[in-house]
């Protein structure tokens, strides 16, 4: 005898996967591989991009939250300013507003660890006809110096209701939440060799 309910969700399960994926995917890589997962040694530099696919909707803006361990990463500011500017903004929001661009430390809020840093991004696009931005593209990029070993240090895109990884959907207001997003997993080996480049030289070659 035929169980057509479970013929049914059976089917059912059949179509959906048959079906393009429309969700929004926000995810971290290293610029110069393409991995999310990255081997490097002490000393070695690393450009990380912040990759967003939209899906089926067009967005006016987007805020994101970006934690990782302290000590064996320095983060480069491409700043001028007294506070560090960790993010140069991507094309996917080519000529929005930059609402945000920090970096703070877990020993200076209450709602981080100790050991943790934490680097914030948000960009929003002005009012106009074309105001909305859909696709995939990049959104920001940082930079990482190695300076201490580690093993599957995770850096992690963050989402919680204090810090909000979030699109702003084409009319300005409605707020959408990303349905999947992927960190970058970095190992640091020691350094088989030191060379004699300095923080301020290194720091000068990403501050425009």
């Amino acid at each position: 005898m035929i169980n057509y309910r479970l013929f049914g969700f059976f089917a059912l399960v059949l179509l959906c996967a048959g079906l393009p994926c429309s969700g929004q995917v926000l995810y971290l890589e290293e610029i110069e591989s393409g991995e999310s997962e990255v081997e490097v040694a002490v000393g070695d530099i690393i450009e990380v991009e912040v990759h967003a696919d939209l899906g089926r909707f067009s967005a006016s803006g987007i805020a994101f939250f970006i934690a990782m361990p302290c000590s064996p990463f320095l983060v480069v500011d491409v700043g001028k300013d007294e506070e560090i500017r960790p993010f140069s903004s991507g094309a996917l929001f080519d000529g929005s507003i930059e609402a945000g661009n920090t970096l703070v430390y877990g020993d200076t809020s209450p709602h981080m660890p100790n050991n943790q840093q934490l680097l914030s991004y948000a960009a929003i696009v002005g009012p106009g006809a074309r105001r909305g931005r859909s696709g995939s593209g990049a959104v920001a990029h940082f930079t990482l110096l190695c300076v201490e070993p580690v093993q599957d240090a995770h850096i992690a895109i963050r989402s919680t209701p204090i810090h909000e990884t979030r699109l702003v959907l084409e009319d300005g207001f409605t707020e959408r939440h990303f349905s999947a997003i992927q960190g970058l997993e970095i190992t640091v080996a020691k350094a088989t060799a030191v060379g004699d480049e300095t923080w301020g030289s290194i720091k000068a070659e990403f501050v425009p």
